[in-house]
């Protein structure tokens, strides 16, 4: 995928982005304190299936289980020395399952890690430490990078020019906003048009915002603005709600009809890419499908298909076949 494709896609109907796989894990038997992006070597079909439940639900972006796979996350699980061959799986995985009109981004968040001068981190560190995430996930076959949940302006522009450093990988970006007294502003006090300059001059193909715990209409407001700032394509990732605990699992408070109708809103308001946040579920994504008439009928196509027993067809393995071409 190239940034001219993704433009011309996104002037036909807006692109759907999945939820996040990794929230999905602790229903799967993730425990507390074991690290997601691990599951990409240990329970490969487990993370495959709920990339495949997204895809049936409608999702045209599926967004890989690597969220955390940087060598500062990983460090912290004591798998500092596995980032390339955990993102790399993240990828192939994803690859595998998704069909040959689904586009996969490689998702790629923040370290954890405050940037100096406030930090240990320099920003030509950081640079160094998303492009070794990066060139895995290239490896393995994506088509984009979605720069995801970004609150320190320094270290999301570090990830663009590090995706920036892998030709024809267009590069989607997402801060999380709130709302504040004195209007939209991230936990380290970035609002959106200092976002917006940055991040368009440092390459990003797409911005916009992701989590924050927004309402619809509050989400809406924000693509206005975004819209007021730029022509780059706006990015709009519904948020499910606040968190509570049932039965030692995690379930989001707003309903799949509640985010069919944010994403009713955020479309009339000029997003031009839906998706959901952390805790969106494919019953979440199934039902913001159905808002988007032209992703409704290619929706209903994969649940029939699935639903008749029809495999989706599936790449071939990427260790096993040919090197396919990216789409021009």
């Amino acid at each position: 995928m190239t940034k001219k494709s993704l433009l011309h896609k996104l002037r036909a109907h807006p692109l759907l982005l999945d939820g996040a796989a990794a929230s999905l894990l602790g229903r799967e038997g993730l425990r507390a304190g074991e690290c997601p992006e691990e599951w990409n070597r240990t329970h490969p079909q487990t993370v495959a299936s709920i990339h495949q439940a997204f895809v049936e639900a409608g999702a045209q972006v599926v967004t890989t289980n690597s969220l955390g796979a940087n060598r500062v996350g990983l460090n912290r699980y004591g798998l500092a020395n596995q980032v390339f061959e955990l993102n790399l799986s993240a990828a192939q995985i994803a690859r595998e399952i998704c069909p040959e009109d689904i586009y996969v981004a490689g998702s790629v968040g923040p370290t954890g890690e405050m940037v100096t001068p406030s930090g240990r981190l320099t920003f030509e560190k950081l640079v160094a430490i998303f492009q070794e995430q990066i060139a895995g996930l290239v490896e393995g076959g994506v088509d984009l990078i979605c720069v995801e949940n970004m609150s320190q302006l320094h270290e999301a522009r570090a990830a663009v020019i590090a995706v920036k450093q892998f030709p024809r990988v267009p590069v989607l970006v997402t801060m999380v906003f709130t709302v504040h007294p004195t209007g939209f502003r991230t936990t380290m006090n970035v609002d959106p048009q200092s976002a917006v300059l940055e991040l368009e001059a440092a390459g990003a193909d797409a911005i916009g915002c992701s989590c924050g715990q927004l309402t619809a209409k509050q989400m809406a407001r924000l693509v206005t603005r975004l819209k007021e700032l730029t022509k780059l394509p706006i990015i709009a990732q519904l948020d499910p709600g606040k968190p509570s605990l049932r039965k030692g699992l995690l379930f989001y408070s707003r309903t799949p009809q509640q985010l069919a109708q944010g994403t009713k809103e955020v479309l009339q308001a000029g997003a031009d890419i839906v998706g959901g946040s952390w805790g969106t579920t494919p019953n979440h994504i199934a039902a913001m499908a159905e808002s988007i008439p032209k992703v409704k009928r290619a929706a209903r196509k994969k649940r029939a298909s699935s639903d008749r027993g029809g495999a989706h067809k599936k790449r071939s393995s990427p260790k096993n076949a040919p090197k396919k071409k990216r789409r021009p």
